[in-house]
């Protein structure tokens, strides 16, 4: 069965989010049971695309966060500029944005969701708010 270009990405985003949950739940040797079973009823096309994305990272839509505190502070800390620009990347509200920015500075790694065709221009944007992301 092909599905619809226009809903491809979204397929592909789900197929990927169930896979890695599957492994991590699972471990990798049953998560590529799993896998198989389920791949034999998918277009070829988006089973292809799944496990290529799963195998070279390509469509990664997370980002790990670390806040590199010493250029923070040296740069004044400015707070309202970082929630600022973690809402406007991350599209979450105030209260989790500034949970997020809060802990960041206090030290700890923190993972985040982002679009995928935005990564790049995402990790610059957060760079410039002296956060370290990959």
């Amino acid at each position: 069965m092909t599905i619809p270009k226009e809903h491809e990405p979204q397929v592909l985003q789900s197929g990927i989010h169930f896979m890695r949950s599957i492994a991590e739940a699972y471990g990798s040797e049953e998560g590529m049971k799993l896998w198989d079973a389920i791949a034999s009823t998918l277009d070829p096309d988006i089973k292809g695309k799944i496990f290529i994305a799963l195998l070279t990272g390509e469509y990664n839509d997370q980002l790990t966060l670390r806040m590199d505190i010493a250029k923070y502070h040296h740069a004044g800390g400015n707070r309202v500029e970082g929630i600022r620009t973690i809402r406007l990347l991350t599209g979450l509200g105030l209260k989790d944005a500034k949970d997020l920015h809060d802990s960041l500075v206090m030290g700890n790694v923190e993972k985040i969701t982002i679009d995928p065709a935005t990564r790049t221009q995402t990790i610059r944007e957060l760079v410039g708010v002296f956060v370290t992301a990959h």
